[in-house]
């Protein structure tokens, strides 16, 4: 997911394997953009997949969240994302949830 300008975007990347899955592996290099200040996040199935009482947290809810992450540190913002999903599901998650967040700040002058 992409936060640029306080609007969150996917981010579509090729399917590959996941690391480590298959010893061997050829991953394939992909390209896109970014613009200075840019917040990338990968997050897994287990984040958008979490459920209470039936009711999938989803893509509409990640996409609230990460708007009001910008002005938190990636650490911050991490954190505050698996609190609300652990909030969200009353208690622990039945499946992984993988959040990793970065910032781009762009080359160096």
């Amino acid at each position: 997911m992409l936060l640029r300008d306080g609007e969150v975007t996917e981010q579509v990347l090729d399917k590959q394997f996941p690391l480590g899955m298959f010893e061997g592996t050829d991953y394939r290099e992909q390209q896109f953009q970014l613009h200075r200040e840019d917040r990338l996040f990968v997050v897994s199935d287990g984040v958008i997949d979490a459920t209470a009482e039936r009711i999938r947290y989803g893509e509409t809810a990640l996409d609230r969240f990460l708007r009001r992450t910008g002005p938190m540190e990636p650490l911050d913002a991490v954190r505050s994302l698996i609190g609300d999903l652990r909030a969200f599901v009353a208690g622990d998650l039945v499946d992984d949830a993988v959040v990793v967040c970065l910032d781009w700040l762009g080359p160096q002058p």
